[in-house]
């Protein structure tokens, strides 16, 4: 947290025009001692598709394997945050972003251009009855290349979008962030909230293996007291082996529920290679329509009770 606390003074002294930071807790601090500090404002982390997808798993076991329940988070973040259900005018885009690589950006792609926003509020009339996809005006780079995620974007979207690049840990990153049309960045790595951004220094080797990070990932999910059958679990975008520095899940799981744990996920990462039929998508859109029906229902049934 002192970490946090000083970067955050820094950065509102130094940084000329500075987007904000995601330190809630931090900006209520400095400002209660009367500390000049950044504005709070971020994008929706991992956190939200990770739970999402352990509570609503059976999303993700239609049509053959998606990742339809991490397109789900994103849906109810356009429907009850910043977005308020409409990120059409361009001065709303950037309220609503992707953050696309939670078991992969092409799997991600895929499904949330499967899905299809359902016709009830407060989604705007103009995104019912269209691809989710279609409703993100942003895009957020947190593992992989720089370079290739840019690629991938232009590939796969019909539409430019603004682009955050997160891995920032050098000036090379942000060199080549600025060259690939990259719009905004994420500077925690670059100020060293990882060991792995300082020079010099032995990083994870020194620690055992282990990546010491300020990012904190949920690791199991317990509904009306029971765990989730299916875990919380982060894969990032790699080149298909289950290795990689940006794979969370839970360490105290045994060998083989590990293992199937991350065998499922490696499966539902390679969605994109399937197509799609109109009677999986049938299904597959019923099923995320009544999950989000219910819970934004809730919500702001909720939510309208709470001002009563």
């Amino acid at each position: 947290m002192a970490w946090l606390l000083l970067q955050n003074a820094y950065c509102a002294s130094a940084i000329e025009q500075p987007l904000g930071t995601s330190s809630v807790t931090a900006v209520s601090w400095l400002k209660a001692k009367g500390v000049p500090s950044l504005a709070p404002a971020g994008t929706h982390a991992h956190e939200l598709s990770m739970v999402a997808a352990a509570c609503y798993s059976h999303l993700d076991d239609i049509a053959g394997g998606t990742v339809a329940a991490s397109c789900l988070g994103h849906a109810l973040y356009l429907a009850l945050t910043r977005p308020a259900g409409d990120a059409r005018p361009p001065e709303r885009h950037t309220r609503m972003p992707m953050l696309p690589d939670t078991l992969g950006t092409r799997a991600f792609l895929h499904s949330a251009r499967a899905l299809v926003v359902p016709a009830i509020a407060p989604y705007h009339s103009e995104h019912q009855n269209r691809s989710l996809l279609d409703a993100m005006g942003g895009a957020r780079q947190d593992s992989g290349g720089i370079g290739a995620f840019k690629q991938l974007m232009d590939k796969e979207l019909t539409r430019p979008i603004g682009l955050m690049a997160s891995e920032i840990k050098d000036p090379a990153d942000l060199i080549e962030a600025r060259a690939s049309g990259f719009s905004s960045i994420g500077a925690g790595g670059f100020f060293g909230d990882s060991t792995s951004a300082w020079k010099g220094a032995e990083g994870a080797a020194a620690n055992g293996g282990h990546e010491i990070s300020l990012a904190v990932k949920p690791i199991a999910v317990f509904v009306r007291g029971v765990r989730t059958r299916e875990h919380p679990l982060k894969l990032g975008d790699t080149d298909g082996s289950l290795s990689g520095n940006k794979i969370e899940v839970d360490a105290t799981l045994s060998p083989a529920e590990r293992a199937r744990a991350l065998e499922r996920g490696a499966r539902l990462a390679r969605c994109h290679e399937q197509v799609f039929d109109a009677a999986a998508l049938a299904e597959l859109n019923g099923a995320f329509a009544e999950v989000l029906t219910r819970i934004v229902g809730g919500a702001l049934a909720h939510s309208t009770a709470s001002i009563r």
